[in-house]
């Protein structure tokens, strides 16, 4: 009995994080990389270009991550290292030295409203995050073997992070299970959290089913 095939929830969880530009992971080559960015987007023949503020509106603060790569004081980069969302302070480093930002009392705290995001995101964090995983999802797989489902199997052949089962999930054989994602590339993490979170919902919802190899090939294009 293998879960029900990935295909169905696979293009809506590509949505989700479609607004990310940069690909999923693996780096760039070096020479582009090393490129010079124009510090303004190009215009077009016979228009003016507008201020900065106004093509790149702020974000708000539930809205910032880790490793976005951001616009500052009108058209300095930089990618946000921290982020204390409840105080509405965020921490950047500089996009060429990788280095904080400082002010003359310390490490600036930057709102939210300051920052606008440039829609790529930095190889220079590594980020990581957990998906609570009903024990539904397990449904007819032996206890102590949850490592070895079919959900888990299949999820991991699409995503291009490491998934990993929290140790203890054992004591509590009622307990929902916490499923470690990354470590990985920001972008690469959201797809991947997308990714399972909808496989979850789609169980939820149907349960189940036997998937024939073949149909789970098809499903998958």
């Amino acid at each position: 009995v293998l879960p029900r095939p990935l295909g169905v929830f696979v293009p809506r969880a590509r949505m989700a994080v479609q607004e990310r530009q940069q690909p999923l992971p693996g780096r760039m080559p070096v020479h582009e990389r090393q490129q010079p960015r124009p510090s303004r987007l190009p215009v077009q023949e016979g228009q003016q270009p507008m201020p900065s503020r106004q093509r790149r509106p702020g974000l708000t603060p539930n809205k910032v991550e880790r490793g976005m790569i951001v616009y500052y004081d009108a058209d300095r980069r930089g990618y946000v290292e921290n982020c204390f969302a409840e105080l509405d302070e965020f921490w950047l480093c500089n996009e060429e030295s990788k280095e904080l930002i400082y002010n003359e009392v310390g490490v600036r705290n930057f709102k939210a409203a300051e920052l606008s995001f440039t829609g790529e995101w930095s190889e220079e964090v590594v980020a990581m995050d957990v998906v609570t995983v009903p024990r539904s999802c397990f449904h007819g797989v032996p206890q102590g073997r949850e490592e070895e489902a079919p959900l888990l199997t299949e999820l991991r052949k699409l995503s291009e992070v490491p998934l990993q089962l929290e140790s203890g999930f054992e004591l509590d054989p009622h307990a929902p299970l916490r499923l470690s994602v990354g470590p990985g590339y920001p972008n690469a993490i959201k797809w991947a959290v997308a990714l399972v979170e909808e496989a979850v919902k789609d169980l939820e919802r149907n349960g189940p089913r036997v998937s024939s190899a073949a149909s789970h090939s098809e499903g998958l294009q």
